[in-house]
């Protein structure tokens, strides 16, 4: 799946206008995760960026961002208003570049994974780009073989 189907798919399955309830990032930015929804429900999507390379995040310079860790669950300040997806390729095999508008923040994700599935887990968008860098790895942690 190119970038533009991706996009396609996202937007079929529920993106624009939703709140922003969660981003969360694991693995020191391996991992990247958006809860999307309704305050007071159960999210309503959830997206995964998987195997990321690059994620940044800036929020619009005139806003004037409140002290978040203080807000209630009922005052969300974040709203999906658009996501561009491009394919790019560099030695290390191809990945998707996300630029996500969830005003007053933009994201910016590149990575190769990105899942999207309700709130019961049912994937609703899956797509994943390959790599052309071979592992190291042999599987083998013995202390002669590290």
């Amino acid at each position: 799946m190119n970038g533009k189907q991706l996009r396609n798919s996202i937007y079929e399955a529920g993106f624009c206008d939703l709140k922003v309830l969660e981003i969360t990032s694991r693995f020191f930015g391996d991992e990247l995760f958006l809860s999307l929804g309704d305050v007071g429900t159960e999210p309503y999507v959830h997206l995964s960026f998987l195997s990321c390379y690059h994620i940044s995040m800036d929020y619009v310079w005139s806003y004037k961002k409140p002290e978040l860790r203080n807000l209630s669950s009922g005052q969300p300040c974040f709203f999906a208003q658009s996501i561009e997806i491009s394919d790019i390729e560099n030695k290390g095999g191809e990945f998707f570049q996300f630029d996500l508008d969830l005003f007053p923040l933009t994201v910016k994700v590149t990575c190769r994974k990105f899942i999207e599935t309700d709130a019961k887990g049912n994937i609703l968008v899956s797509a994943s780009k390959q790599s052309d860098v071979k592992s190291v790895h042999t599987g083998d942690t013995s202390a002669e073989n590290v």
